[in-house]
């Protein structure tokens, strides 16, 4: 899975969604495999023409998240008008959850807002093993933050997926 964010300004542009589809094409990736992750804000710059095109990048098969969800200004409605896969937890509430019962209880209620409304919810910020595990509690789908590992160039990364999938190798039942 690949995620990449996208700017209010690349989003307006009117080639956009064939500019994606042609990423696509050279890099042979599987629209499946691809999440788009905008903010509220970015969504909320022209709603009519954001709404046509995340409806169009989904008609592909790319998913869609919206990144830091809870800091910017749009309605709850917008929530069921754009296609939305994936609500994206700001770290900001995740760091405080232990600090106050108001926090955990904002975060609590996003994470059931996104299961009612059938979209997966990804904690962000995650830096403890005490907020995985409230977290995991509260049925948050996945978790990102420097717990997990810490932003990574592409060489990288490509060492730490394999270093992952050597582990996992290992860790796996002999038949």
């Amino acid at each position: 899975m690949i995620s990449v964010n996208v700017a209010a300004a690349q989003l307006e542009r009117d080639r956009f969604v064939n500019d994606v589809r042609g990423a696509l094409a050279v890099s042979g990736l599987d629209p499946r495999q691809l999440t788009l992750e905008l903010t509220e804000t970015t969504l909320m710059r022209n709603v009519l023409a954001s709404t046509a095109r995340l409806k169009e990048l989904k008609s592909i098969g790319i998913r869609i998240a919206i990144d830091d969800f809870g800091t910017g200004y749009s309605s709850m409605a917008y929530l069921q008008q754009f296609p939305i896969d994936v609500l994206k937890i700001d770290g900001s509430f995740v760091a405080r959850i232990s600090e106050s019962d108001e926090s955990g209880a904002l975060v609590h209620t996003l994470i059931q807002l996104g299961k009612i409304l059938g979209i997966a919810t990804t904690a962000e910020g995650v830096e403890t093993d005490t907020q995985r595990t409230w977290l995991r509690s509260e049925g948050v789908d996945s978790g990102q933050g420097y717990l997990f590992a810490k932003p990574l160039d592409a060489q990288a990364m490509s060492r730490f997926l394999h270093q992952a999938a050597v582990k996992s190798a290992a860790l796996a039942p002999t038949p």
